[in-house]
């Protein structure tokens, strides 16, 4: 009797096992949608900057340096907001 009960014991404990075992196969997967950034090539030309000219006057020179500086930034500017946002932004803030 105590040998039966052993073995219907073993033998309940081996079906659970195997339940439980292929249980878990039977699980759906999950699908994950993440946004993934894209590197696009910009196909614009760089500006060019302006060289620097001496006129002799300091306080000048270094107003035109500063300008001439500012202008090149602003087209830089232009350049990357086209290249990032594909809109032509023609110096309106």
């Amino acid at each position: 009797m105590c040998l039966k009960n052993i073995k219907l014991f073993k033998q309940i404990i081996l079906a659970g096992l195997a339940t439980l075992s292929l249980s878990a196969c039977s699980t759906q997967p999950q699908i994950v949608i993440k946004k993934v950034a894209m590197p696009i090539p910009c196909d614009v030309e760089m500006p060019q900057r302006e060289g620097f000219t001496r006129s002799g006057d300091v306080i000048k020179d270094a107003l035109n340096s500063t300008q001439s500086l500012m202008v090149y930034v602003r087209q830089l500017e232009h350049t990357l907001i086209f290249c990032i946002k594909g809109e032509n932004n023609n110096g309106n803030r």
